[in-house]
């Protein structure tokens, strides 16, 4: 059992029953992984009588929080909308903690030998920021037929439109995992945190930003509150997901295993061959076939939950054996 005298909040925004139905899942891996780090889970909604149960199941694990209906003035998210709220979320109770974690919620977390935390505080003091992450970039081409029909379906035609005249557009990023120093950062993203808040509220952040990725935004919350984006290495696998090279600028790995990766039913191995043949990969799986894969307390909780994580798990280990 690793244990640590710093305090670590490991933290996200789940809205969508979907995604609702990880929860239980996430909650266990990180609390195997590292028991003395608090998961606290802001949630759009509440949640399902199902999950409810799941959890149940998991209480003695550990401490964690559950705060249901959070952002509740935001009444039909989008998608993306919905996602980009995670960096927009702020309580007075994470200056208690010396660390900060934002964390997929189709992760299953797995403990590293060197813990997730002392990763991360050695990348930050490369950079001398309180904040670890890197950049990568997305192209979108707004003429590319399917890129239309993904607009006009998920943000109207006026969109659409304006947005086929703006052609092939790149737009800079920060990668959805992203550790931060709360008393440091906090103090200078704020403001930009709420300008982003209301321009999600209103819609009037399809006028700065694709639409299609929340990653982007976290990347203007940065910029926009005077940080340098340009100490931050670019994000290239395999490399970026070793966690024991946290001194390299390029440094982000998944610290366990992404379920997104086994999400179609006919899986393409060979599309994910570079990430599924990496050494923290095959580190992953290991550690999840030694350490995971009999425990009974996980197996109640894989077999309460829905068919498409059962499925998503069943890919995994066909490959991973």
């Amino acid at each position: 059992m690793i244990k640590t005298k710093e305090k670590v909040c490991v933290t996200t925004f789940v809205f969508g029953d979907k995604y609702k139905s990880y929860i239980p899942l996430l909650l266990y891996s990180l609390k195997k992984a590292y028991p003395d780090y608090v998961p606290i889970i802001f949630i759009h909604g509440e949640l399902s009588n199902k999950v409810q149960s799941l959890l149940k199941i998991i209480k003695d694990l550990g401490e964690f929080k559950l705060v249901e209906n959070y952002f509740s003035e935001f009444d039909n998210l989008e998608r993306k909308q919905g996602s980009a709220l995670r960096w927009v979320i702020y309580e007075d109770y994470f200056l208690d903690f010396d660390f900060l974690y934002y964390v997929d919620i189709d992760i299953f977390y797995l403990r590293e030998p060197i813990p997730l935390h002392s990763q991360h505080k050695n990348h930050i003091e490369k950079f001398e920021l309180p904040f670890s992450n890197v950049k990568r970039e997305k192209i979108t081409d707004n003429r590319e037929l399917k890129t239309i029909k993904k607009r006009f379906d998920s943000f109207g035609l006026i969109n659409t439109l304006r947005q086929y005249f703006n052609g092939r557009v790149v737009e800079n990023r920060f990668t959805g995992l992203h550790f931060v120093v709360p008393n440091e950062y906090f103090l200078r993203v704020k403001k930009a945190q709420d300008l982003l808040k209301e321009m999600l509220l209103d819609n009037s952040y399809l006028n700065e930003f694709q639409g299609f990725s929340d990653e982007p935004m976290l990347y203007w919350i940065i910029k926009e509150s005077g940080y340098n984006v340009d100490l931050f290495g670019q994000y290239s696998e395999p490399n970026s997901l070793d966690f024991e090279n946290y001194k390299s600028l390029d440094f982000r790995p998944h610290h366990g295993i992404h379920l997104a990766i086994f999400r179609e039913n006919n899986f393409n191995k060979e599309k994910f061959s570079v990430i599924l043949n990496s050494p923290a990969y095959q580190f992953y799986f290991e550690a999840f076939n030694y350490q995971i894969k009999s425990d009974p307390i996980f197996n109640l909780v894989l077999e309460g939950s829905d068919n498409f994580i059962k499925d998503q798990f069943s890919r995994m280990q066909l490959i991973s054996n």
